[in-house]
């Protein structure tokens, strides 16, 4: 996987965000050196932080791991599906051991057991790629997601501290999204605390 330098995704990110080397090490410092979800450091054959905003607005929000902020992605910036994926997790299996090419019956009965809604989210799953989660460890189904809710756990490693530290770092910025937009600074910078 190609991964750029920081010197390279500078100007992208002034394109896309406005930001400034100036803005990248401000934020990197208040953040501690590290991504804000994770806590993730990077080594020198790594690539910079992925720059995190609010969708929709021009409020930047930090820098994140890249798998933190696909995990983001993935679970749509949404508080509520985030701490639905964490009851998912702490939430007994069905008992059922998983196969690569588990039995379609087999899939068949877990997908009507959950109404065709994904256990996370609850997108229908009727005419859609529902995938069969799995404890890793134990290896037994937990049940049927949607895509992105299998995805986005998998980029939190099925982690429920990651994920909430991913509410936690959300509900930092959430007043963000009650400001009307000419209040909305671009670039801005939040540090803890404030």
């Amino acid at each position: 996987i190609y991964t750029l330098s920081l010197h390279d995704a500078l100007p992208i990110w002034k394109r896309l965000y406005g930001t400034s080397e100036e803005w990248y090490r401000v934020t990197l410092k208040a953040q501690g050196g590290a991504c804000a979800i994770c806590k993730w450091t990077p080594g020198p054959a790594d690539g910079p932080f992925d720059v995190d905003h609010i969708h929709g607005t021009e409020t930047l929000r930090g820098l994140l791991h890249r798998k933190c902020n696909r995990g983001l992605g993935f679970f749509k910036d949404n508080i509520n599906f985030i701490g639905k994926a964490i009851v998912y997790l702490n939430s007994p299996t069905l008992g059922i051991l998983y196969k690569k090419n588990l039995n379609k019956a087999i899939k068949d009965k877990i997908l009507i057991s959950q109404d065709y809604l994904c256990k996370i989210c609850s997108v229908d799953l009727h005419n859609r790629m529902a995938c069969i989660d799995h404890d890793h460890l134990t290896n037994m189904i937990r049940g049927a997601l949607c895509f992105c809710c299998n995805c986005g756990l998998g980029q939190f490693d099925d982690s429920t501290k990651l994920l909430q530290s991913a509410i936690n770092y959300l509900n930092k910025y959430q007043e963000s999204l009650m400001q009307p937009p000419s209040v909305l600074i671009r670039p801005r910078v939040f540090v803890d605390g404030n």
